[in-house]
C-alpha cells in the first residue's frame, strides 16, 4: 500500500514539476501579452485592414479562444520574415500554418510538432508519457499545433472560358499560384500544370487572369471568392469541384503547455456554445454554398439511387400486400350482414358495402356523392358536425327501419370522415320473434303450472272433506272457463302466433286478478302483409304495458279490454285499461326511446318507442287516449294490403 503511494507522489511530483520547467519563460501566459505572427497577404484568413490594423477570420478565433486578460499582439508578415522572427525565439504563436508545411519547413531536425488533432490525444496524457522520456527542459524542443479548419483549393478562371465541367479540365494548362502557398506545393508534388507563374500575392493572381498571362489561377476558395469581391471582380469565378484540401490551424512554439491547453480548452469551448460558427458564418456565410465536395455530391446522390431503388422495391411489394388486404376486406364488407357506409369530411360517400345498397336501395353511382342527397335519413352529416357517435338508432330509411350505429373519424382530435353501420330491423325483429315466441309459450306454461297447482290443491282438499259433487263441480267449471276462452281464442284468432301471446297474457293476467275482456268481434286472419313479427311486437308491448299500469290499481277491480279488428284491409288493435291514466305533460313523451314512468334504469322506454317506429315505418296510425284516475286506450292501425 506504501510502495503505490509513494509512486503516485512521485509521479505527482513530476508532472508539476514538468509544468513547471516548461513555463518557466511563460508561466504566466494566461496574464501577459503573447506574440503571434501570421501571412501578410493571406486574406481572409489574415491580412492587414483598414488603418494598417490586423484582420481576419483566425484572428477573431484567437481572440475568442484566449479568454483570459492577457492580451495579443500580432504581426503580419512574409514566409522571409517568419524564418527570422521564428529564430529571435520571441514568437509564441503561428496562425494559418498546416501541420504538413510546419513540419517540413519551419522546424527544424531538434524540434518535433504535436499534433493535438490526433484521436485521443491530451496534454495530460502527452506530459505523462514523456516525463518518462525527456526532462523537463527539452520539452522546449516539442510545438503544438491546434487545428482551426479545412481550407479547400480550386481553379479559378475567367467566366466563358470553355469547357469547365471538372478541374481536369485545368490541367495541363499554365497556372497562376501565390508562392509559398499550400497550392504551389501541390502542383509542384503532383505535376499537375504546363507551367506554373508565381506571384507574390492572391490578388496579382487574378489580375493575371484578366490580362490573359495565365489560364488558370489555383487559389483557396474562399481566399479567391473574398479577393473577388473587394476588387469587385465580376469576370472570374471559381470551380464549383475543389481540387484538395488542407488543414489550417495554431502552433504553439517552444513547449508553451499553459498557452496550448488555454487555446485547446478555448476552441472546445468556442464550439459547445456556437460562438465558432458564428464568426464562421460571419466571414464565409457568403461563400459556403460554393465549396461542394463532387465527391461528397456524387457519393450523395449514388445514397438516395440506393434508396430510391430500395424504397421502389419496398414500394411494390407493399403496394402488393394492400391490394391483397384490400381484396380481402372488401370481400370481408361484402359478406357482413351489416350495411356500411363510410363519408369524408366533406360529406362525400367513400364507401358503400354491398349489404348498404340493398338496405338503401342505392347503386354505386353513389359513392363519391353528398350523403345528404342520396341517404338524408341517415343523418351523417350531424355526425360530422357534432363529432359525437350515435348508438342503436332506430330509423326509416327508404321505407326500412333500419338500427343505425354512427361514429366520427378522428385523426389528431380531428373530425376526417364518419362512418355508419346499420342493419335490417325486420331481421332483428325475426330473431326477436323467435325468442319472444318461447318466452311466451313458457310463460303461458309457467302461469298454468301455478293455476294447476292451485287448482289441484283445492280439489285435493274438496275430496280429503268428503265434498265429492263438489269437487265434480268445480273440475267442471274450471274446464268449461278454460275451454271457452281457448275455444273463442282458435275461432276468431285464426293467427297462431296472436292467439298464442294472447293465451299467455291471459293466462298471466288471471294470475294477477286481472279481468281480460277480449271484444267478441275480435277477429285476425293467418295471412296478413303486415308480419307475425310486427303482431307480436304491437300486441306483446300494449298488453304488457296495460298490465304493468294495472300491477298496484287497489281501488277497484283491474281490467284490460282487447280487440283486434283485421278487415277492409287494415288491422285495428285497441288495448284499455282502467289504470291510473297518463298526465298531460307526459303525453308527448311517452314514444320516445327510453322514455318510462317505471323506476327501472335503461331496461325500459323501449316498448312503445318500437311501437312507433313500427306504425310510421308501415305508414300506420298511433291514437292515445287518456283521462287520469279513469282509464289509457291506444288503438294502432296498420295497413294490411295483403289481406
Amino acid at each position: 500500500m506504501k510502495g503505490s503511494t509513494y509512486i503516485v507522489l512521485s509521479f505527482t511530483v513530476i508532472f508539476f514539476f514538468l509544468l513547471l520547467v516548461a513555463g518557466v519563460s511563460n508561466a504566466d501566459t494566461r496574464s501577459r501579452e503573447i506574440y503571434a505572427f501570421g501571412m501578410r497577404s493571406f486574406a481572409p484568413y489574415t491580412f492587414v485592414g483598414e488603418r494598417d490594423v490586423p484582420d481576419g477570420f483566425l484572428l477573431d478565433i484567437l481572440r475568442s479562444a484566449r479568454s483570459s486578460e492577457g492580451g495579443i499582439r500580432v504581426e503580419l508578415g512574409s514566409w522571409d520574415q517568419l524564418e527570422g522572427e521564428r529564430r529571435s525565439g520571441k514568437i509564441d504563436l503561428l496562425m494559418g500554418i498546416s501541420f504538413t508545411r510546419a513540419s517540413s519547413e519551419i522546424l527544424d531536425h531538434t524540434e518535433f510538432l504535436v499534433n493535438t488533432a490526433k484521436p485521443g490525444f491530451t496534454l495530460e496524457r502527452f506530459l505523462s508519457e514523456s516525463s518518462r522520456l525527456i526532462s523537463g527542459k527539452d520539452l522546449i524542443r516539442f510545438w503544438f499545433y491546434i487545428p482551426v479548419d479545412d481550407v479547400s483549393f480550386t481553379f479559378f478562371t475567367r467566366k466563358g472560358s470553355g469547357k469547365r465541367d471538372s478541374v481536369k479540365d485545368a490541367f495541363g494548362k499554365d497556372v497562376v499560384v501565390r508562392k509559398g502557398s499550400e497550392g504551389y506545393y501541390y502542383l509542384l508534388e503532383h505535376d499537375l500544370a504546363h507551367r506554373i507563374l508565381v506571384t507574390e500575392s492572391d490578388a496579382e493572381a487574378l489580375y493575371m487572369i484578366l490580362s490573359g498571362e495565365a489560364d488558370y489561377a489555383l487559389l483557396g476558395t474562399y481566399q479567391g471568392q473574398y479577393l473577388l469581391d473587394r476588387l469587385h471582380i465580376q469576370d472570374i469565378s471559381p470551380f464549383e469541384e475543389p481540387l484538395f484540401f488542407s488543414n489550417l490551424g495554431f502552433i504553439v512554439t517552444r513547449g508553451n503547455v499553459a498557452l496550448a491547453s488555454e487555446l485547446i480548452t478555448g476552441m472546445e469551448r468556442m464550439r459547445k456554445e456556437g460562438t465558432f460558427d458564428q464568426i464562421y458564418k460571419d466571414w464565409f456565410g457568403s461563400y459556403q454554398k460554393r465549396n461542394i465536395d463532387p465527391s461528397l455530391v456524387r457519393k450523395i446522390i449514388s445514397g438516395a439511387l440506393a434508396v430510391l431503388f430500395i424504397f421502389l422495391l419496398w414500394s411494390f411489394s407493399l403496394k402488393k400486400q394492400v391490394n391483397r388486404i384490400v381484396r380481402e376486406r372488401e370481400k370481408i364488407m361484402d359478406f357482413t350482414r351489416d350495411g356500411i357506409v363510410a363519408v369524408d369530411k366533406e360529406g362525400k360517400i367513400s364507401l358503400l358495402n354491398h349489404t348498404a345498397l340493398e338496405l338503401t336501395g342505392l347503386n354505386n353511382d353513389a359513392k363519391g356523392g353528398d350523403v345528404d342527397t342520396y341517404i338524408p335519413e341517415l343523418g351523417l352529416s350531424d355526425v360530422l358536425r357534432s363529432g359525437e357517435p350515435v348508438h342503436d338508432h332506430e330509423q326509416n330509411v327508404n321505407g326500412r327501419i333500419l338500427v343505425t350505429n354512427k361514429a366520427p373519424v378522428k385523426v389528431r382530435d380531428e373530425v376526417v370522415g364518419a362512418i355508419a353501420t346499420f342493419r335490417d330491423m325486420t331481421e332483428i325483429r325475426a330473431m326477436a320473434q323467435e325468442m319472444t315466441g318461447v318466452k311466451m309459450y313458457v310463460e303461458s306454461l309457467r302461469v298454468q303450472n301455478h293455476e294447476f297447482l292451485n287448482k289441484l290443491q283445492a280439489i285435493s282438499g274438496l275430496i280429503q272433506l268428503g265434498k265429492y259433487e263438489k269437487a265434480v263441480d268445480f273440475i267442471s267449471s274450471e274446464r268449461q272457463e278454460w275451454q271457452s276462452i281457448t275455444s273463442f281464442v282458435s275461432e276468431h284468432i285464426e293467427n297462431f302466433v296472436v292467439g298464442g301471446i294472447l293465451v299467455g297474457k291471459i293466462g298471466k293476467c288471471r294470475e294477477m286478478g286481472i279481468d281480460f275482456i277480449i271484444d267478441p268481434h275480435s277477429t285476425c286472419s293467418e295471412n296478413t302483409s303486415v308480419g307475425d313479427q310486427i303482431l307480436v311486437t304491437v300486441i306483446g308491448n300494449l298488453l304488457e304495458n296495460a298490465i304493468e299500469a294495472l300491477s298496484d290499481k287497489k281501488d277497484s277491480k283491474p281490467i284490460i279490454e282487447f280487440a283486434v279488428f283485421d278487415e277492409s284491409k287494415q288491422i285495428m288493435i285497441s288495448v284499455r285499461d282502467n289504470g291510473k291514466g297518463i298526465p298531460d305533460d307526459l303525453r308527448k313523451k311517452i314514444f320516445q326511446k327510453g322514455f318510462s314512468t317505471k323506476n327501472c334504469g335503461k331496461s325500459c322506454g323501449y316498448g312503445l318507442y318500437s311501437i312507433r317506429m313500427m306504425v310510421e315505418a308501415l305508414k300506420g296510425d298511433i291514437l292515445l287516449e287518456s283521462v287520469p284516475g279513469e282509464y289509457t286506450e291506444v288503438i294502432v292501425t296498420l295497413p294490411n294490403g295483403g289481406a
